[in-house]
Order: structure tokens, then sequence, then C-alpha cells
């Protein structure tokens, strides 16, 4: 199923064909395929080259991708069980080179995690990213000190059956991806 937009201008097909699906197939992601998507964190831009973030990567099958799964809300744990891969996305709060807080460590997740997912979208993987999740629950699970903040859990995996899927959770699968007009946006 593509949900690739037409855009005023051109802009990366990697960009156009971007979305959040719920409806993500069992079969798991090649390793190669894995880290070639990882690779791409590796380049993204971080105040001081700080790089402030950490991924925890859970697979389908392992204790800690149920962990993680125990972790989300259970709207979202519906869905998501079904996808290979699990990974929270957390920011480092305080830089390493003299344990001054970070600001911009926030802001610096966030372009990571939307370069991983124009770099997943460029190979036909899906990333969700969802805030449904226990924080605390998360930082209890997997031993996160005060330094370390999760602040998204994201899905990853190919295209699923919308079949699959609860009815709310299908219409928002198959309906149209709507975003602001560019015009609202800029002030």
């Amino acid at each position: 199923m593509s949900k690739s937009v037409d855009t005023d201008l051109p802009i990366l097909q990697s960009i156009r064909d971007r979305w959040s699906p719920r409806a993500f197939d069992q079969k798991p992601i090649p390793e190669m395929e894995l880290q070639a998507m990882l690779e791409a964190l590796c380049w993204s831009s971080s105040c001081f080259i700080e790089q402030p973030w950490q991924l925890l990567i859970t697979h389908r099958g392992d204790v800690r991708h149920q962990v993680l799964l125990n972790c989300m809300s259970e709207g979202n744990r519906s869905w998501a069980q079904q996808a290979p891969v699990l990974i929270m996305a957390v920011a480092r709060l305080l830089f390493t080179c003299n344990g001054k807080f970070n600001r911009h460590a926030v802001y610096d997740l966030g372009q990571v995690i939307a370069q991983l997912a124009i770099q997943a979208t460029f190979r036909q993987i899906y990333l969700h990213q969802m805030g449904g999740f226990s924080v605390e629950a998360a930082k209890e699970a997997f031993g996160l000190n005060q330094n370390q903040e999760p602040y998204t859990v994201i899905v990853v995996g190919y295209l699923g059956d919308p079949d699959k899927l609860t009815e709310t959770q299908r219409e928002k699968e198959i309906g149209l991806r709507l975003r602001r007009l560019l015009d609202e946006i800029l002030h």
C-alpha cells in the first residue's frame, strides 16, 4: 500500500513516501538492512557533535521486546506487537564534556529520528513513532538514570495487512495523509 503524496514542489521521494503505518508484517528485517538504517544516525547533526541519543533496539521474540511492549498503552500494543523491531529513543540530557544541561538534546534526538525515518523509507521499511508509553515504566524496566530520558518508542517493519487492524485503526491506516499548507506554517 502506497501513501506517497503529491507535493507542490519537488522533494525527496523518501519524504513523499514516509508515513506512520499501524499494520506491520512480522517478517524480520535483515541485519544488513537494519545496520544501513542505523548508519544514517551517525551522520545527523547535533550541538557540539554531542550525538546525545541512545537507542534501545529490541527484536520480536526477545525478552526486552516484550518488556518494551508492556510499557506501551494497550491501544498501541495491540498493533505494535506484530512488528519485528521496536526502538526506544532516549536523549542524554547532560553534555559528556562538562556535565552541564544540554538544552539541544531533545532537538538533536528529533533530528536523528527524522533522518532514520527517511533512510528507512528509502529501503521500504516503515516507522511509527509514538508517545503512548509509560516513561516511568520504561525508565525502571531498562535501568535508565536521571541523565537518560526516553521520548518515543518507534515501531519498525515492513508494511502489513490493514485488514488485521481494528476498524478504527484500519480507517486511520487507509485514510488520506493530511498536512497544513506551507502558508499556514510560515510566520
